[in-house]
């Protein structure tokens, strides 16, 4: 066992010996299998930490030599105990403390339906449903029988196929899955072109392509569609009828994008500084937030606004509130002067932001330029770039008979 766990549990005193004799009564003291610790001569003393059990021996052994003891400081596992004993309210208040902790901590005190699609009344009617069934504010976690309540809650919203109840800390979080009741509403019977382009390929699952590889189409035309015409007979009755598909596939082009900056010379910045104001608040489960502190009117016009967010936690266990915290930070107006190719940087990086929000993220770039034009008060970025996608898109729909 270490020194410094032995010391705890049987008490220590950290002493000062002064005296005649004072090596004789440590060789002494050790000699009857005491333990002494940081033993070290300050002048005409002795220093010394004992347990308290040696303490009485030290004291007998300063009888008999004549010596002076004085206690600087005790402590450990013992000496606590004597204060608890003398203050009765102290211990009481820390089980109170407890047994408050270990309540809290083993309830439910928030049931919330994490459901963004359902409607307020919807999940409202959820929450009253899990009540009925056994899970509600107040009851603890240890009774809590999840698939018994799921059971339950089911036979009382038949209009859900799944309810999930997800129990972490005290708050219990509730899922549901609507049934489906009817197959989708409509079938496109042709699709058609998001952008014009030049065809690279056509693949098609069901309907009549209406394109090859190789030709340019342009917005809105027909690619595959979904009617698909035969005819049968001889010259003299004939017999034509049609036959109504959706129309299913993938049409791949050559689609060209363009995105046109101008970046002047001369720019107007606002820059933060390190000045900030903070507002801190508390933010219920509902989502209230109750001010804590710092709202005072803020000391500057131009600012930039930051939250932080933080949870938290006791014992273990998230609390249903969180602390926000919203930093104000002052903003100053700057004025720069670029040089020929900061302009061109900056202008191709917004040229290249704004094409890339026209772009899909599944198209695939075949080709790409850039074209720079000087003019007297700034520059001028053209960036094209030539995207290979899918543009085949749900055109006209019919409701199914």
């Amino acid at each position: 066992m270490s020194g410094w766990l032995w010391r705890q549990l049987r008490g220590w005193r950290h002493l000062y010996m002064s005296g005649d004799h004072l090596e004789s009564v440590v060789a002494d003291v050790i000699a009857q299998g005491f333990r002494i610790w940081r033993v070290q001569r300050c002048g005409d003393q002795f220093e010394c930490v004992v347990t308290e059990s040696a303490y009485g021996y030290v004291q007998n052994l300063a009888g008999a030599y004549g010596l002076s003891i004085r206690t600087e400081r005790q402590g450990g596992i013992p000496f606590r105990w004597q204060q608890i004993h003398r203050r009765p309210f102290l211990l009481l208040g820390l089980v109170t403390a407890v047994a408050m902790i270990v309540y809290a901590t083993s309830h439910i005190w928030v049931v919330q339906v994490n459901d963004p699609d359902l409607s307020a009344s919807a999940k409202a009617k959820m929450v009253q449903a899990v009540a009925k069934a056994g899970l509600k504010v107040g009851v603890s976690r240890s009774a809590l029988d999840i698939a018994a309540i799921r059971r339950r809650t089911l036979m009382q919203l038949p209009e859900y196929s799944w309810i999930g109840i997800r129990v972490q800390g005290v708050v219990a979080s509730l899922d549901g899955i609507r049934f489906v009741t009817h197959p989708p509403e409509h079938l496109s019977l042709q699709l058609v072109a998001s952008h014009p382009g030049r065809v690279s390929a056509v693949y098609v699952y069901m309907g009549d392509p209406q394109v090859r590889a190789g030709e340019m189409v342009s917005q809105g035309q027909t690619l595959i569609a979904g009617v698909v015409r035969e005819s049968s007979g001889d010259a003299k009755s004939p017999v034509s009828h049609s036959l109504v598909t959706p129309a299913e596939g993938v049409v791949m082009a050559d689609v060209t994008y363009r995105a046109r900056v101008f970046q002047p010379w001369i720019e107007h910045t606002w820059q933060s500084t390190a000045e900030r104001v903070v507002h801190r608040y508390i933010e219920l489960s509902n989502g209230e937030m109750v001010p804590v502190w710092g709202f005072e009117p803020l000391p500057f016009e131009h600012f930039t606004v930051q939250k932080i967010v933080r949870p938290l936690h006791f014992a273990g266990v998230e609390w249903p509130v969180r602390m926000v915290d919203l930093v104000y930070n002052k903003r100053v107006s700057r004025t720069i002067r670029l040089t020929r190719r900061q302009a061109v940087r900056r202008a191709r990086e917004r040229a290249m932001a704004d094409i890339g929000k026209m772009v899909p993220k599944s198209a695939s770039r075949v080709q790409d330029q850039v074209r720079v034009t000087l003019a007297p008060n700034g520059v001028w970025v053209s960036v094209t770039w030539v995207m290979n996608q899918n543009i085949a898109v749900p055109g006209r729909s019919v409701k199914p008979s």
